[in-house]
C-alpha cells in the first residue's frame, strides 16, 4: 500500500506561552516576533562509562538507560518598544517555568490533522543588542521539562 502525503511549508506557526503558576491563565501568542520555533530532541545513549580501577579490584559503573531531553529553540527579533516583547519576557522571567503550546500549522484549530504540542519550558534570557545596520535578533534554546505532549484538541486551562 502506497501512502501519499504532502509536505507543508511553515508560514503561520503559532507559539503561545502562559506562566505555569498563573491562575488566570493569560495566554500570549508570539508568532509575529519569531523567525523560527523548533522542538528539538537530544538523545543520550545509555552506558556506564569506564570502571573505577584500583590495585586490588575493578568496580564497574552501573549502566544507565538511554534518554531523550527536549529543547524549544527560538529565533526572533528584539522589540523593546513593546511591553509584550518576547526577548524582554525571556529576560525578565529568566529561570521561570512557563507552559507552551506550539502549533506548526497555526493558528488553525488543533485537530487530528493539525496537531499541536504542549509542555513546560524554563525561560532563559536572550542576547541583547547586535550588529550595526542589521535587525536586532536573538536565538535561544529553552530547556523543556519532560517530553512534549501531542494535542489533537485545543488545551483546556484549569
Amino acid at each position: 500500500m502506497a501512502i501519499t502525503t504532502s509536505p507543508f511549508v511553515l508560514k503561520d506557526l503559532s507559539l503561545v506561552l502562559v506562566k505555569s503558576d498563573d491562575i488566570a491563565g493569560v495566554e500570549t501568542e508570539y508568532r509575529c516576533q519569531l523567525t523560527s520555533a523548533v522542538l528539538t530532541p537530544s538523545s543520550s545513549a545509555g552506558g556506564g562509562g569506564s570502571a573505577l580501577e584500583t590495585f586490588c579490584e575493578s568496580y564497574p559503573l552501573n549502566a544507565t538507560a538511554a534518554s531523550t531531553t527536549w529543547t524549544l529553540d527560538l529565533s526572533g527579533f528584539q522589540n523593546y518598544k513593546s511591553v509584550e516583547d518576547l526577548s524582554l519576557l525571556l529576560f525578565d522571567h529568566d529561570g521561570e517555568v512557563y507552559t507552551y503550546t506550539l502549533v506548526p500549522i497555526g493558528p488553525n484549530p488543533i485537530s487530528d490533522t493539525n496537531p499541536g504540542f504542549t509542555g513546560e519550558v524554563t525561560l532563559a534570557a536572550t542576547t541583547i543588542g547586535g550588529t550595526a545596520n542589521t535587525h536586532a535578533v536573538f536565538t535561544v534554546s529553552l530547556q523543556c521539562v519532560g517530553r512534549p505532549v501531542k494535542l489533537t484538541a485545543p488545551p483546556v486551562l484549569v
